[in-house]
């Protein structure tokens, strides 16, 4: 099953706060599990949004984000490119993980690079010049209506056998079921071999 079950929007949006002594983010980022997000970067200047002027030299420019903590299910996926076909970062999508057992929280960097002149397929947080570098501190809460979680654990409860005879006649059928005995469990996560423990059916 697939953690992807909705899909929410999110905003990030980078100011000058203290008349260009730095920037401070406004507070953690709160998101729901097994969520899909969009998410787009908004960068102003006093009063002036200049996003469009990234979006213009978007073949020296590159938003990266880079997360630590379990609070995201894959890698971002980067929906804007430049001339050269390579990732700007201004428009994303992004899904959260699946949290099975109670909250989880995490921090995510957000770094507008200048890559002027060295731009490539290879790039990463570490080249070129930070234009701005932030770090959120993100929650991402339990949802009891959000599907099952696709390395939770199945109880086996029931296991049956049907004896059908190829050349017609009466199918038999054997089934063992959980009794008082303790059953395996099976993690969707990884499937190993397994084995089953004959239960007691009389």
């Amino acid at each position: 099953m697939s953690n992807r079950w909705k899909q929410l929007h999110y905003r990030i949006e980078a100011r000058n706060l203290f008349n260009d002594s730095g920037l401070a983010v406004d507070g953690l980022i709160a998101l729901m599990e097994s969520t899909e997000y969009g998410i787009t970067v908004t960068v102003r200047s006093r009063m002036d949004d200049i996003t469009n002027l990234i979006t213009a030299g978007a073949d020296n420019h590159q938003v990266f984000f880079q997360p630590t903590g379990s609070v995201f299910s894959s890698d971002i996926t980067t929906l804007d490119t430049d001339g050269q076909n390579l990732p700007l970062g201004l428009s994303n999508q992004w899904t959260t993980e699946c949290t099975a057992a109670g909250d989880v929280s995490g921090v995510v960097r957000v770094v507008l690079t200048d890559l002027t002149g060295i731009k490539s397929a290879a790039s990463t947080i570490a080249d070129g010049t930070a234009l701005f570098d932030l770090s959120w501190t993100v929650t991402v809460a339990d949802d009891v209506n959000a599907p099952p979680c696709e390395n939770e654990e199945e109880i086996i409860t029931d296991v049956v056998l049907t004896w059908a005879p190829v050349g017609g006649g009466d199918t038999i059928v054997a089934r063992a079921r959980t009794q008082t005995e303790k059953v395996p469990s099976i993690s969707k996560s990884s499937m190993p071999s397994i084995w089953l423990k004959t239960l007691n059916t009389r």
